[in-house]
């Protein structure tokens, strides 16, 4: 092997070496860039599953609130309506002229008064005068029933419309509580949203990383083809060479051999059997040139 043959070898194993290397690191280069990738899109699944999942509690949050301001504003119409009743029934009593005698005081004074006329003891007048007091201890009498059972109204009223107070303030808080349950989803489907963008980038950067050290590694690979195709073609070139100057030795060797067993012809010698069949093999071939012609 010649000294620049040898360089040239040298040099091509150290830049195949050097190949190597480079794409070593690209394919672990490449590999990071997947396991990374794939890793961000995994993260991307789950904070889309948990979007979804959100946006479900949502829309059912959303929907109780719709109900529960439907409740409330069924609440503030009945409200509303034995309120006005109260009123009502507030006005009739201001308008209802009875004093402050009971319905049974008032039925003793009736009972009274029908006993002193039913025993004949007093005289016309007289009884004329109790049966007009009997006529309007009566009407109050009915009156009385009537304020009692208005009272007795307005006392229900008055119950129910604090049972509505009560149901609408609990409700507004409800709403209030919705309100704020919905508004924390709201932020935390904003944050996922934040976050799935920022995986995607991070995704796409690594899978860019990933297409990059592929292109590296088919460049390299490229490179490398080239580097071992030179290499064999040194080796085969140094082969041949060998090959050759092996094959030159031999002939000089066989060339001296044949010289010398011709001289020991002529001098009458013995020949070993190794030198006359080289003799008699360079005898033949000297004469095949001349039977050609």
């Amino acid at each position: 092997m010649t000294d620049e043959t040898e360089e040239k070898i040298d040099a091509l194993r150290e830049e195949l070496n050097e190949l190597t290397s480079r794409l070593d690191e690209a394919l672990e280069e490449g590999r990071r860039s997947a396991e990374s990738r794939d890793t961000h899109h995994t993260k991307m699944k789950e904070a889309r599953a948990r979007l979804l999942e959100l946006k479900q509690k949502r829309q059912e949050t959303s929907q109780q609130i719709d109900e529960a301001i439907a409740a409330s504003q069924a609440l503030r119409r009945s409200l509303w309506e034995k309120t006005q009743e109260a009123k009502n029934v507030r006005s009739i009593l201001k308008s209802t002229k009875v004093g402050y005698d009971t319905a049974e005081k008032l039925e003793r004074k009736i009972a009274s008064a029908e006993w002193r006329i039913q025993t004949g003891l007093i005289d016309p007048k007289e009884e004329k005068r109790l049966f007009e007091e009997i006529s309007r201890m009566e009407r109050m009498l009915e009156e009385t029933k009537v304020k009692r059972g208005t009272l007795k109204r307005l006392r229900t009223l008055s119950a129910e419309i604090d049972d509505v107070k009560n149901a609408l303030e609990r409700n507004s808080e409800k709403i209030e509580t919705l309100m704020r349950s919905r508004s924390t989803l709201v932020r935390q489907m904003r944050d996922l949203v934040q976050e799935h963008r920022k995986l995607r980038k991070l995704g796409d950067r690594s899978h860019e990383r990933f297409v990059q050290a592929r292109i590296r590694q088919r460049e390299i690979e490229d490179k490398r083809i080239v580097v071992i195709s030179r290499l064999k073609a040194l080796g085969y070139k140094e082969r041949t060479a060998r090959q050759a100057a092996v094959k030159e030795r031999e002939q000089a060797l066989r060339q001296k051999v044949v010289a010398t067993a011709a001289e020991k012809m002529k001098r009458g010698e013995k020949l070993s059997f190794e030198e006359f069949r080289m003799l008699m093999e360079q005898g033949q071939s000297s004469e095949e040139p001349g039977r050609q012609s």
